[in-house]
């Protein structure tokens, strides 16, 4: 996962993202119905030194009290429900797969929301 050394410094959470895809390289989208009217006033404020983007992600999201969910090459931010949806189907979709992939790792997004790890 890319490492990000970003200032974030009192923009609103579209912009702040949107900084950390541009950092990043990622592919970071915002999912318009999940953000009330107070959150997306709301000036965030941080500051990342070398951390990877999915923590970055999960914790701007977490300060609006959404969360974000990785979807392929994607880091998707919604509500917890949409997440939890969406999660839920990734889920069904890698079971359908079937067997492990290269290296010993397995497809699913187990107990991490970003992707996938080794066999436990």
């Amino acid at each position: 996962m890319p490492l990000v050394w970003e200032d974030i410094d009192a923009v609103p959470l579209p912009r702040a993202l949107q900084q950390l895809s541009k950092a990043s390289g990622m592919n970071v989208v915002l999912d318009p119905r999940a953000l009330p009217e107070d959150a997306a006033n709301m000036k965030i404020t941080a500051q990342f030194a070398s951390v990877p983007v999915d923590a970055a992600v999960r914790i701007l999201a977490n300060m609006a009290d959404l969360q974000a969910v990785r979807l392929d090459n994607v880091f998707y931010v919604t509500t917890p429900k949409r997440a939890a949806q969406l999660q839920a189907e990734q889920t069904r979709s890698d079971a359908q797969l079937g067997g492990a992939l290269p290296g010993g790792l397995q497809p699913g997004l187990g107990g991490n929301p970003f992707g996938i790890g080794p066999k436990p």
